[in-house]
Parts: structure tokens; sequence; C-alpha cells
């Protein structure tokens, strides 16, 4: 029988996965901030951005690791694959369960 743990484990990384690609999703890339995105709109509100803060962490991360490529997307798109597996196994081992209790239920007596 298909263990809960293991789809539950799975959905929780694809979330994990997933989260990985807001930065540049919100339009922090390797090149900077992308025009007419989440980012350049934070950008344009908070004016001079001083070192150290959240956006210049996140630009910084961007601009320096596989963040600020088209590569979250592919790791999103795993991340989701595994969100749906663990959903189908969590799903499985539901109707296992059913399936075993309707067995065991046709073989009760009742006086």
């Amino acid at each position: 029988m298909p263990d809960d743990k293991v789809g539950k484990g799975f959905i929780l990384g694809g979330f994990a996965v997933i989260s990985s690609s807001v930065p540049y999703i919100m339009g922090f890339t390797t090149s900077g901030v992308a025009k007419a995105s989440i980012a350049a709109w934070i950008q344009s509100t908070i004016g001079n951005v001083a070192g150290g803060s959240l956006f210049a962490m996140a630009q910084s991360a961007a601009a320096t690791t596989a963040l600020g490529t088209a590569a979250p997307i592919v790791v999103a798109g795993a991340g989701a694959g595994a969100i749906v597996y663990g959903v189908y196994r969590l799903s499985q081992s539901k109707e296992i369960e059913k399936m075993e209790f309707e067995d065991r239920s046709s073989y009760m007596c009742y006086e």
C-alpha cells in the first residue's frame, strides 16, 4: 500500500521547489530588473535601493545564481509535477484503505 508520508513529502517538496522560481517570476534576472515586472514596480516605489536591503539581496541573488535565468521555470514545472504525483499517491492510499475496509465488512457476521 502506498504510504501517506511519501505523498505528503512529494507535495511539500514540490512547493519548496516552486518557491525557488519566485524571484525570476517577480522580475529579478541576471541582467537586472525586468521591465514592466513586479520587481520594477517595487523599485519605482522605493526609489534608490539601499545596499543590504531585501530588494538588493533579491537582485544580487538573481544576478549571481541560476535564480535569474529561465531555469526556475523548469524547476517550477518539476515542482508542480511532484505535487501532482504526491496528490495521486495520497488519493491511491485513501482508495486502498476504502477497499480494504469494504472487504473486511463483507466478512462480518450480524446477529
